[in-house]
Formats: C-alpha cells, sequence, structure tokens
C-alpha cells in the first residue's frame, strides 16, 4: 500500500489548499470559505506570526485568518482543517507546530461514524509535537485547532489503487480493432490479460463488448465470449471454447464520457420573476432532474427570480453559468417553512451550487443521499455571516444559519457553497426561519457531471465470424452473415439474413436455416454434421446426392407451407442427419424395358434406375404380368418366364416401397423373341399282309406349334423296304414272307431346322406260302438205278 507524506513544499507560500492532493487520495478543505486551507513558509513567517518560524519545516498547513494570499496569516480563532480521502486510509501521524490551545483530531470511517479521537496537546509558543493517529479505514479526518497553529508532514497510508476493470473489454460506437494490443477499454481490460476477475472465467476467458461500428476481434486464448454489436464485423474466437454473437451487445449500452449538466431554473416551466412553481422535470441531456416541493408550511412561498446572483466558485465544465436564474424560497414568518427536492434519474456526482442571501433570521440544511437513500458526506463553504452545524451523523457540517443581518443576493458573506462528492441520487433542501427576522433563500443553477451512456442502435450487420479451435457456439443473428465453425465439434445458427455456414472439422451442429443460405458441414476430422431444422416448420429434401465420402448428402432443402407450396430454400453439403419436419417424398419408380427368347426366362434389375428423394432403402413389394410368371428376388430383382410359347411384347407391372411406406408403380416392356419350336412327331400303327405292302399316312397325327409344314426326311425298317411318297405317306413293304410286328422309324421336318422321329408300327399278317422244290442233280452208272432225295433241299415257308 503506498506511503503518503504531505509536505506542502510543491506549493507556494499564500497558496490556498483544496484538490491539489487529489492525486494523493485526498482532499483538504476548512467548512470555511473565510479561513480556507493555506500554505505558511515557516523560513520566511509572514503577518506578524514569528512563532511560527522554525529552520526544519518548510512550508505548513494553517487556517487562513483573512484569504490573503500576498500576507498568510493564520486563524487565532482556530477552526478544522478536513482530509477528505478518496478510499478508506490509515492514517499514521502528523507534525503539529504552535498549537498552544491544543486541539483535537476526530476520525470518521466511511459510514460517517467516528472511529478515533486525538487530543493535540500544548506544544508551546513555537512548539512542535507528533500527533500519532495510527488508525485504519480513515475515511475524514477533522483536525480542530483551538486557537493559532500549523501541521505539517501529514502521514498516511492509500489503499491500492482501485482496480476497475470489471473483466469486460468494451469498444466503442466506432470501428475498433480489439485484440490483445487493444487499449481502449475504459475500465483497463484486455484481451488474454491472464486474469480473473469474473467469477467462474479462467484466467484468458475475455468477454467482449464490441458495441457498434465495423470492429475487427480477435479473441485469442481461453473461451470467450464475444458480443460483435452492430455493423459489418470480423470475428476470431481463436483457441478455446467461445460463444459468438453477431449483432448483440453484452449489456445492451456501453459507457461514454463524463460531461458536465446542470439544472436551469430559467428552463423551467413558467420561469420569471416572482413566478411560481410547483414542481417540474428537466432533462439535462443524460439525465432527468425532477424538482419537488415536499412541504411549503405558514407563508412559506417559492418561486424563480431574474436578479443577480453570486455564482462564484461553482464548476460549470463547459456549461454556461447564468447569474440571473434561481429559485427563491421566502417564509414570510418565523412559521415559515419549505421543503424542497432535486432528484435524478440516474446517479450524478459532483454537484455543485450555491444558496445564496442566507441573512435575517434564515437557516438552511442540506442533505443528499444515495441510490439506496442513504445519507452521503456533503461539504459546506460559507461565508463569513454564516455559522455551520453538523445535525445528520454524517462527517461534516449540513447545515448553516445566518449570524444576523441582511445584505445582497450577490454577497459571498450570506452565502454557502454546497458540493457533493456523490454518487448522489436526492438531494433536499431544508429552508427555515429561526427568529423574527423575515428569510428569503435564493438557490443558483445546479451543476454535476454524469456518465453519459450510448446504446447500440445501429443495424444488424454483414459478419464474419470464425469459431477457430475449440468447440465454438456462433450465432450470425442478423444480416448477411459467414459463419466458420472451424476445428472442434461448434454449433452454427445462422439467424436472419442470407447466411453462409461452415461446419469446418469435427462433429458440427448446424441450428435453423433461412431461405438463400449455403451449408456445408465438412469433412475433416471425426466427421459427423447434423443439420438441424427444428421449428422451422416442413419442409423436404430434393436433389439429393451420396457425397464422395460415402457417408454423407447433399441437395437442396425446400421450405413448404401448410399446402405444401414451396416458400424457400437452402442449398446443403457434407450432411450426415437432417433433423425437422421433413416431409418424406415418396419414391420414383422408373419404367423399364427387357428382352427374352420364347420358353426362356430373364432376370431384370428393376430398382436400377429407381429414385428416391431422402436415398431411402427401395423394395420390390409386388410384381405381376399377364403373360407369364414374375419372381420377385431378394437381392430386388425380378425374374419374369413367359408363358410357354408365347412370344411378342409383353408388360410386368411392380410397385416399390421406400423406408417410410411411400410406394410407386411402373412399368417393364418386355419383348420375347420368337423361337422356332421342334415338330412334335408322334407314333403311328398300320397292318398288311405278308408280302404285301402298306402306304402310311405318317404325318396325319404329328404336329407342329408354329403352323409350319411338316415333310418326311427319313424313314427306315428292319423289316422291310419304305419309300416316302411325294405327299407324305410313306409305303412299307415287308421283307418277304416276313410276318409279325415290323418298325419303321421315320423323321419329320419343320422346314426351319426342327425335326422329331416317331416310330410307326407294322402289323404283317402270316400267308401259307407253297413249297419251294428245288432242282436236284444225281450221278449213276448207265443202267444203274440211283436213289434220289429230292425233298432234302425243297422248303417250305
Amino acid at each position: 500500500m503506498p506511503n503518503v507524506l504531505l509536505t506542502f513544499e510543491d506549493l507556494q507560500a499564500g497558496d490556498i489548499v483544496n484538490g491539489q492532493y487529489a492525486s494523493d487520495g485526498v482532499t483538504i478543505s476548512s467548512g470555511s470559505s473565510s479561513n480556507p486551507p493555506m500554505v505558511f513558509d515557516t523560513d520566511n513567517p509572514t503577518g506578524g506570526d514569528w512563532d511560527l518560524g522554525t529552520s526544519n519545516l518548510g512550508n505548513v498547513l494553517i487556517l487562513s485568518e483573512d484569504r490573503d494570499s500576498n500576507d498568510p496569516d493564520d486563524n487565532a480563532g482556530g477552526g478544522k482543517l478536513i482530509f477528505t480521502f478518496d478510499e478508506p486510509s490509515e492514517v499514521v501521524n502528523f507534525r503539529a507546530l504552535d498549537v498552544e490551545e491544543g486541539g483535537t483530531v476526530r476520525l470518521y470511517n466511511e459510514a460517517g461514524q467516528l472511529i478515533k479521537t486525538v487530543q493535540i496537546s500544548n506544544t508551546g509558543n513555537n512548539g512542535q509535537t507528533t500527533v500519532n493517529i495510527n488508525a485504519e479505514g480513515v475515511a475524514r479526518m477533522e483536525v480542530e485547532l483551538c486557537g493559532s497553529g500549523a501541521i505539517d508532514n501529514i502521514c498516511y497510508v492509500t489503499p491500492e489503487a482501485a482496480d476497475d476493470r470489471d473483466g469486460i473489454v468494451e469498444g466503442s460506437a466506432g470501428n475498433d480493432i480489439i485484440d490483445a494490443g487493444y487499449d481502449g477499454d475504459p475500465d483497463g481490460d484486455f484481451i488474454d490479460a491472464n486474469d480473473e476477475i469474473i467469477a467462474g472465467e479462467g484466467p484468458n476467458d475475455d468477454i467482449v463488448d464490441a458495441f457498434g461500428g465495423d470492429d475487427t476481434i480477435s479473441a485469442g486464448e481461453g473461451n470467450d465470449d464475444v458480443y460483435a454489436g452492430s455493423g459489418d464485423d470480423t470475428v476470431d474466437g481463436g483457441a478455446g471454447d467461445d460463444i459468438i454473437y453477431g449483432d448483440s451487445n453484452y449489456g445492451g449500452q456501453t459507457g461514454g464520457t463524463t460531461v458536465r449538466e446542470s439544472l436551469n431554473w430559467d428552463e423551467a416551466p413558467n420561469f420569471g420573476q416572482h413566478h411560481n412553481t410547483n414542481g417540474f422535470t428537466q432533462d439535462t441531456g443524460n439525465v432527468d432532474v425532477t424538482f419537488s416541493i415536499l412541504y411549503e408550511n405558514g407563508n412559506a412561498d417559492t418561486k424563480f427570480e431574474t436578479n443577480d446572483q453570486l455564482v462564484s466558485g461553482i464548476d460549470s465544465g463547459s456549461e454556461t453559468i447564468e447569474n440571473n436564474s434561481s429559485l427563491y424560497s421566502v417564509t414570510n414568518g418565523d412559521s415559515g417553512r419549505a421543503n424542497y427536492e432535486l432528484a435524478f434519474s440516474d446517479p450524478v456526482e459532483n454537484v455543485q451550487f450555491r444558496i445564496n442571501d442566507i441573512d435575517g433570521d434564515g437557516a438552511v440544511r442540506v442533505q443528499a443521499f444515495d441510490a439506496n437513500n442513504n445519507p452521503i458526506t456533503i461539504e459546506l463553504d460559507a461565508g463569513r455571516c454564516l455559522t455551520l452545524y453538523n445535525t445528520d451523523g454524517v462527517p461534516g457540517a449540513d447545515a448553516v444559519r445566518s449570524d444576523g443581518g441582511y445584505s445582497s443576493d450577490t454577497s459571498p458573506h450570506y452565502s454557502v457553497l454546497v458540493t457533493i462528492p456523490g454518487p448522489v441520487s436526492r438531494i433536499e433542501i431544508l429552508h427555515d426561519q429561526i427568529g423574527n427576522e423575515n428569510s428569503g433563500i435564493n438557490v443558483t443553477d445546479v451543476f454535476f457531471d454524469v456518465d453519459t451512456v450510448v446504446e447500440d442502435n445501429g443495424p444488424d450487420g454483414n459478419d464474419t465470424l470464425r469459431g477457430g479451435a475449440g468447440n465454438d457456439t456462433i450465432y450470425g443473428e442478423g444480416g448477411n452473415d459467414r459463419l466458420e465453425g472451424g476445428a472442434g465439434n461448434d454449433t452454427l445458427t445462422g439467424g436472419d439474413g442470407i447466411d453462409t455456414i461452415l461446419g469446418g472439422a469435427g462433429r458440427d451442429t448446424i441450428i435453423g436455416g433461412n431461405d438463400g443460405d449455403t451449408v456445408d458441414g465438412g469433412t475433416t476430422g471425426d466427421d459427423y454434421d447434423v443439420l438441424d431444422l427444428t421449428g422451422e416448420g416442413l419442409f423436404r429434401v430434393v436433389n439429393e446426392t451420396l457425397d464422395a465420402d460415402g457417408d454423407s448428402t447433399s441437395g437442396t432443402v425446400e421450405f413448404l407451407d401448410t399446402d405444401g407450396n414451396v416458400t424457400g430454400s437452402l442449398e446443403f453439403t457434407e450432411i450426415e442427419q437432417i433433423l425437422g419436419d421433413r416431409v418424406n417424398q415418396g419414391p420414383d419408380a422408373n419404367d423399364d424395358t427387357a428382352n427374352v427368347d420364347e420358353d426362356d426366362s430373364v432376370t431384370i434389375n428393376v430398382l436400377g434406375n429407381d429414385t428416391d428423394p431422402e436415398n431411402d432403402d427401395l423394395t420390390v413389394i409386388d410384381a405381376t404380368s399377364p403373360n407369364g410368371e414374375v419372381v420377385i428376388n431378394a437381392d430386388g430383382t425380378v425374374t419374369f418366364t413367359p408363358d410357354a410359347d408365347f412370344n411378342g411384347e409383353t408388360t410386368i407391372t411392380y410397385t416399390i416401397e421406400d423406408e417410410a411406406g411411400n410406394t410407386d408403380t411402373a412399368t417393364v416392356v418386355v419383348t420375347v423373341e420368337a423361337v422356332n419350336d421342334d415338330p412334335v412327331a408322334n407314333d403311328d400303327a398300320a397292318s398288311t399282309n405278308e408280302d404285301e405292302a402298306v402306304t402310311i399316312d405318317v404325318l396325319g397325327n404329328d404336329t407342329d406349334v408354329d403352323g409350319d409344314d411338316l415333310t418326311v426326311t427319313d424313314a427306315t425298317s428292319p423289316n422291310g423296304d419304305v419309300v416316302i411318297n411325294a405327299d407324305g405317306t410313306i409305303t412299307f413293304t415287308p421283307a418277304p414272307d416276313f410276318n409279325g410286328d415290323a418298325t419303321i422309324t421315320y423323321t419329320v421336318s419343320d422346314g426351319n431346322g426342327g425335326t422329331d422321329t416317331a416310330t410307326v408300327t407294322v402289323a404283317v399278317g402270316a400267308v401259307n406260302d407253297g413249297p419251294d422244290a428245288i432242282d436236284d442233280t444225281a450221278t449213276t452208272d448207265e443202267d444203274t438205278p440211283v436213289e434220289i432225295a429230292v425233298l432234302g433241299n425243297d422248303t417250305d415257308p
């Protein structure tokens, strides 16, 4: 914690001390404009104060007797030196000089409670003493001197400078480049500052509120939340699991600059000399100030006045102080009393105004309250004809009373300068008359500091939002945006507008879609990309094709109204799954053709040219033909066998079904090519007598399915001779003397290469044949008888 030692050596003798030590965390005052704190040079005493001369202290702090900076002189009647610390501090000690009548040090905490009292012992003429305080948590120190004297070498310890960082890196309404080097945040926050300001956030987990303008944002490391705001923004989430919003703001508004504003009485309704007022609300630019009369007792009255007022000492900033604009309150008797309120729509700071003409028997009390209605410290710098009082227990005077007499509205002796550091939300001014002398006071225009607030009302932009590494969540929101998930399992929502959404590597989920959007899930890494159209209403997928990777599809989503009309579409590629109210379209069965020979079979791949918009697996559930038999095979083909001997053109009607139960029917036109059929030769029977020929019509019972003319091309018999006649008959002549069953084998031809063979069985009846005497020869001698066996070679059939 910083140690501070105030020696006043940086000031000149005669300087009135007020805000010179603000950078050291303290403001020094006295509560009296007549006796302000002043620097006195102990090496060169002035004003006849030789008892303040030293050789070791140099400049010291006194209460001025008459505000004369040319001849500094301490006030013989004493008074208070008030030290108001910006933050509760530890007061160690100070040096007291020539405090011949002693004094008291009172120390207060932030709540205004007295926490310690230290007595200042009598130092004797020109004596010195160290006053040890050793008190912590001091918000206000009052050093009350009972007579003349000075103090020096005030030693105190301030806390570390407050860390105003809120963990939110804020942009402006302009075109910002927000990266690790960005230093435009009003609270001093940086990208990747390795801090953990907000509970639950990691060292480099940034919240970026870029606000308006066309911003470029690089969030860097950590799990960042980026609110790009309005404008055409470019965001790179970098590493980590980031959340990126294309057009939203973190808080909806951002802090601007601090400006000086004022409540001006001359801008109030009915303003004019001695015109009455019952209260009003005035917009000062960034706040609304409401003036109210809480009550008026007796003959008290409230008006406006236009006569000149004392306005010196009021910090107006860039505002103009009007010295003829005031609120006039008059008691009109000792029973008169009025209480007024100034209420601010938002807290303000560094409030200043004057209350003039507190003369006669007038008395005024000023109280200020924060947003929680707690009383807060005010500072009153009163003229020499006024006496200060503390009536509310809050450190410092809050009331002032006239010491009597009258003067003009511009007299500093009957005026009090009111300063309220704040933040303040409400001020009450009580005007009272204590005695018989009438009182009328004037309140000048009221000046204050207000933090401006800039709202981001700009249009949604056409943003480029990149998630980078990590599992990112990106919301494009309004505008025509480009979303790039990058590496990791990302969730991307395009929002309104015509967006391009790229999932990149990983298992990405792309939520929603609008007419004109383009979606690419990507193929790299552990890839399984989902297009989630839940809540987008009815849609169908058309032109869906299997991608090269074999596990994703590309196509077109068509959004439908309740009547099935197309209202818009988006294109997608590399998507593994589509969720939502998808309308499953039926398959498209396309006609086929086939050829087969008569009396043969053909297997037809009827599904080969059939399609399904969702790429559902298709099944043949029925197939029939009027001219043959159709068998549905397990592999989705059909086998057609035409009816026997049928040829010509026929059809197969088949029905297919998709996975959702939708069906479609198509036709296969089958050309059955004619094939020449062999003739059918049927066996015959005939009869004849032995050694007698017979003619047989063998073709009489033979057939040809094709109607071809038949001819006998061959006929043979082992039992006789067969002759093929020109008329297609055959003549069979049995072998001589043959009787019994003879067979004839004959072949018929249709003339087209077809033949067939049959058998004719001929019953040959037996006939008695004469004997066959065969000549004989014999040899004998002349005149010698010979015996001849003439029957030896004779036969009988």
